[in-house]
């Protein structure tokens, strides 16, 4: 970004001052071979450089989009500069602009050449737009890597200064040294971003991990449904901390909190045991998605969900069992605007161990009930066969009825049985009866 005069530093020393342009180049290789930031790669080659005879001051001007702006600034000490003498940090022409720009470090840039400007207004005839700020005399040297457009070395002398040769070649030749160092610097810095984003990677999924543990050991000894959504609550708040968290389930068109965490406020409590109505948005959305839904920059209003102003985000998991939404598993914040991945990621995790564990419980369930209705058939055909295993022995058809009255009366609630036989005149209840 482009600085202010006032956001310039203070001039400081430089170390090159009197030393040979061949010795000043060796001594700033072993410079940035030390540096470790792009900002300590372009201030060593600045100091570096106006160490040439007559130079008062140096900026670096680096590609940012399709702009050039100033990334650093040096200067020597002001006893040595000229009274008069515009600094780079105060002149216009050193405070970048577009690269279409007509400027010597875009024109530099462009022609991918050096540009010396020796003689006293050579720089204000080339560029009459600058005026005064341009300077006596400039040296405009392009960072170039490959094809790619890097930046520019922009110097300003106190006064006309004619280019030597070994100049010329000590400037062009410190160019492609701070070029590499640039390189260097950023690809380290690539690798401690990548380094740390995967660091968060893996400390998210280690958080998704513990709360699908924390679930799970605890889960399986859990016999209901609101029993198994409280202890998911309980997951969300130790393992995330400052979130508030409830289950709804739907009933007569709204989604009703049946469990909820104890920081809810009273009123925001009241408000969910009562109900949401099942076309709130970001409700109806999770539902209609079947997918965990994430919503930033929570609106009370347009949620449709009053006293929840103070909450930034909220977030939601329907549960489904058999293909049916059978409850929602919801997740709110305050004080700011959006979720990190770590809470979206322990979020899901638990949401889809509950929605397991429902779905356990449910089959569960329907086993048990199929356990009740074998059961009663093995009673049923284990007592017939009773009976029919002692047809050969019993020859009273009304004894016969009678014990398959208590056979049948066995396997049904408490009641009557009464066997009715036909006779000539009418129909009448045969002697044999049973009871339970």
């Amino acid at each position: 970004m482009s600085e202010s005069p006032a956001a310039q530093p203070a001039a400081s020393p430089i170390p090159y001052e009197g030393v040979p342009l061949s010795e000043a180049l060796y001594q700033l290789s072993a410079a940035l071979v030390a540096a470790t930031t792009r900002d300590q790669v372009l201030r060593a080659a600045l100091r570096c450089a106006i160490s040439v005879p007559g130079a008062v001051a140096g900026a670096a001007l680096m590609v940012q989009g399709d702009g050039l702006h100033q990334a650093a600034f040096e200067a020597k000490q002001p006893e040595t500069v000229q009274p008069g003498i515009p600094l780079l940090g105060a002149a216009v022409l050193w405070q970048g602009g577009p690269l279409s720009a007509v400027s010597p470090a875009a024109d530099s840039l462009r022609g991918r050449q050096a540009l010396y400007f020796a003689q006293a207004g050579s720089l204000i005839a080339a560029y009459p737009d600058l005026g005064a700020a341009a300077g006596a005399s400039a040296a405009i040297v392009p960072l170039l890597g490959g094809e790619r457009a890097l930046g520019a070395l922009a110097l300003e002398f106190a006064g006309p200064h004619k280019f030597s040769a070994d100049e010329r070649r000590f400037l062009e030749a410190l160019a492609p040294q701070v070029v590499l160092a640039l390189g260097r610097v950023t690809a380290a810095e690539d690798l401690e971003r990548q380094v740390a984003e995967r660091i968060r990677e893996l400390e998210t999924r280690a958080a998704s991990l513990d709360a699908f543990v924390q679930f799970s050991e605890l889960s399986a000894t859990l016999p209901g449904v609101r029993e198994l959504a409280g202890h998911a609550v309980r997951v969300l708040r130790s393992t995330l901390g400052e979130v508030s968290a409830a289950y709804f389930e739907p009933e007569d068109g709204l989604w009703r909190a049946y469990v909820w965490s104890g920081d809810f406020a009273p009123e925001v409590a009241a408000v969910i045991q009562a109900g949401v109505p099942f076309g709130a948005p970001s409700y109806a959305a999770a539902v209609s998605s079947r997918q965990p839904l994430f919503v930033p920059g929570w609106d009370a209003a347009r949620e449709g969900v009053d006293r929840t102003e103070d909450y930034g985000a909220g977030a939601f998991y329907p549960l489904f069992v058999a293909g049916e939404p059978c409850g929602l598993l919801a997740m709110g914040v305050r004080g700011r605007p959006d979720w990190t991945e770590r809470e979206r990621s322990v979020f899901r995790a638990v949401g889809n161990s509950l929605n397991l564990a429902l779905e356990r419980s449910e089959a569960a369930r329907l086993l048990h009930l199929r356990n009740a209705e074998l059961n009663a058939r093995t009673q049923a055909l284990e007592g017939f066969a009773s009976l029919t295993r002692g047809l050969a022995l019993r020859g009273d058809p009304h004894l016969l009825a009678r014990r398959a009255l208590e056979v049948i009366l066995s396997l049904l609630p408490p009641g009557y049985g009464l066997y009715y036989e036909r006779e000539a005149a009418q129909d009448s209840a045969a002697q044999g009866s049973a009871a339970q």
